[in-house]
């Protein structure tokens, strides 16, 4: 079994605030909602570690760095239209200004 560990820093400097963070040994699994198609459990994607750092001033506009160790993703059919469904339905809608500009 993998155990994910999460591990969260975030210091206040004299004019920086730091944020810091690693999630390890995460693994996001896929299964079947119906009992009796449960036994088919495939992994979709496994991390090793993912990696965040921010830096900016106090009460200024963070901007965060992402890095990854390590990441395999296995796909079907299937699991591209799950995580499009996600996608879509986490996506934020576009403002008046970046409709204009479209």
């Amino acid at each position: 079994f993998l155990t994910t560990e999460i591990n969260f820093q975030y210091f206040e400097l004299l004019d920086t605030q730091k944020i810091i963070s690693t999630v390890s040994n995460t693994a996001i699994l896929s299964t079947a909602f119906k009992n009796e198609h449960r036994s088919d459990i495939s992994t979709v994607l496994s991390l090793d570690s993912i990696n965040l750092h921010s830096s900016a001033p106090i009460n200024g506009k963070p901007h965060m760095s992402v890095s990854t160790t390590f990441i395999k993703l296995n796909i079907s059919p299937k699991t591209i239209r799950t995580l499009s469904a996600c996608a879509g339905y986490i996506s934020n809608d576009p403002t008046d200004e970046e409709i204009k500009e479209a």
